[in-house]
């Protein structure tokens, strides 16, 4: 039996629809467990009468925002997507999807990536105000920015090039 990168591929994108649907149900799971980790280390706040609070009260926002954004996960990658690439097509919407061509499957594995990265980046983003945060509070931020804005270039991976490929041009017609 021949079996090359390509057969691999494309049988692995049969099982991508389910394993992206796993991501968002895990999403909303985790935005759950944050925001009521939140509420729970902002009742502690108020009953503790000392101590420094300026590093908890950053921790439970960021915590709070997180959680948030990963309950409405679909709806901030839509809302975000459209902000950066001006797009109205949704990542969500049914599109005639071809599981034997190498392309449609290759488009389907970056855009669960990048799911994958826009939900660590939001994970990263609600450990980046811990006082206590490893590569402290500075790095933690940058790397969930960084996460975060690949996710979306990643789930809009066309858009992506596109934009990539016009600001080459311009570039391109200037020197």
């Amino acid at each position: 039996m021949n079996v090359t990168i390509v057969t691999m591929i494309i049988n692995l994108s049969h099982s991508l629809r389910a394993i992206k649907q796993l991501l968002f149900g895990a999403a909303y799971v985790c935005g759950i467990a944050l925001v009521i980790a939140a509420i729970w280390k902002w009742h502690d706040l108020i009953n503790e009468r000392g101590g420094s609070a300026e590093g908890q009260k950053s921790m439970i926002l960021f915590m709070l925002l997180s959680g948030i954004g990963l309950i409405f996960l679909t709806s901030s990658m839509e809302v975000l997507s459209v902000t950066a690439f001006g797009a109205s097509q949704s990542l969500l919407q049914y599109t005639d999807y071809n599981p034997y061509n190498l392309n449609d499957a290759m488009l389907l594995l970056i855009q669960t990536v990048g799911v994958l990265w826009f939900f660590w980046g939001m994970i990263l983003l609600a450990r980046a105000g811990h006082p206590n945060s490893p590569g402290g509070e500075r790095s933690s931020g940058a790397k969930a920015l960084g996460y975060l804005c690949a996710g979306i270039c990643a789930m809009n991976f066309q858009s992506t090039l596109d934009m990539l490929h016009s600001i080459l041009q311009l570039l391109m017609t200037w020197f």
